[in-house]
């Protein structure tokens, strides 16, 4: 822009619709240093997570060098109810700390706060008036399909407190959090013995960062994340009836999923030239 200038005013002109993207709140008790410390040592305590969990993943290397538990004698099969045990509270554990955090962090304001208003318009309007001229949004119809029960199940228990209201509006990313971690269980087990297979799971599930990005801010990239696993899940079993339409569905709630629109292409290709029939494949594919 060459020319702008800011003026404030007393009223809108006429056929101007203005957007509030926040919510005006009192402010904060305690001085600027207080908050200044307070988001220090939030900081702090994540970067001692981010390098407990790289420590916990140069750990489990050598488990992926070792011999599928069907190739494993009898005798030392045994242990496994310990390791399903241990498997089952750690993942207990990254689920609670969503739940914490989803209902003590308030995230990113402008972005909840957006959340909130899209999700309620879709539970009043539905998905087929959502969108109409003057009314701000900026995100795809996946994305918001996906707010669309949010929206019906706050209308549904509201009045709620700030907290829960928070626990609902971040339910969609800590669901997926946890779907992908089973997931990439299930997936990994078939390929790796099962210590390895429980470990991949607990780094996905303890990710400081995907605990970040969803508990805590809010985010809806555990979505995307959850299906562009499938897809690649789908595609290295060559099912790509599967895996291309998983992949356009995440490309409708996010749009980033087109930044590995050229790898799958590729991948694509290359599988279906790989093949017999190249041109059959091809025609019944399409």
């Amino acid at each position: 822009f060459d020319d702008i200038n800011l003026q404030e005013v007393d009223s809108l002109p006429e056929e101007v619709i203005a957007s509030l993207w926040y919510k005006a709140e009192a402010p904060r008790q305690g001085s600027p240093d207080s908050q200044e410390k307070s988001g220090g040592k939030s900081t702090a305590l994540f970067v001692a997570l981010a390098v407990l969990f790289a420590l916990f993943a140069l750990a489990i290397q050598p488990m992926f060098k070792e011999e599928r538990d069907h190739q494993l004698p009898t005798e030392k099969k045994r242990g496994h109810g310990l390791l399903w045990a241990v498997f089952g509270f750690l993942l207990l554990a990254a689920l609670a700390a969503r739940l914490a955090l989803a209902y003590q962090v308030e995230g990113y304001r402008v972005d909840i706060n957006c959340f909130r208003a899209w999700s309620g318009r879709m539970a009043s309007l539905g998905p087929t008036q959502f969108y109409e001229e003057g009314y701000f949004c900026d995100y795809p119809p996946g994305a918001l399909l996906a707010l669309w029960p949010i929206g019906l199940l706050t209308q549904a228990l509201s009045p709620l407190g700030q907290g829960m209201s928070l626990l609902i509006l971040k339910l969609v990313p800590i669901l997926c959090d946890m779907i992908g971690a089973i997931y990439l269980f299930a997936f990994a087990r078939k390929r790796l013995p099962n210590k390895a297979a429980a470990a991949l799971s607990l780094l996905y599930a303890l990710n400081p960062a995907a605990l970040v990005n969803g508990a805590a801010w809010g985010q809806i990239d555990s979505l995307l994340a959850l299906l562009m696993m499938l897809t690649a899940s789908w595609a290295i079993r060559r099912q790509w009836k599967v895996a291309v339409p998983l992949f356009v569905v995440g490309a409708l709630i996010k749009p980033q999923a087109l930044l590995l629109g050229p790898v799958a292409l590729f991948w694509l290709l290359a599988s279906l030239i790989g093949r017999k029939e190249f041109g059959k494949q091809l025609k019944e594919f399409l």
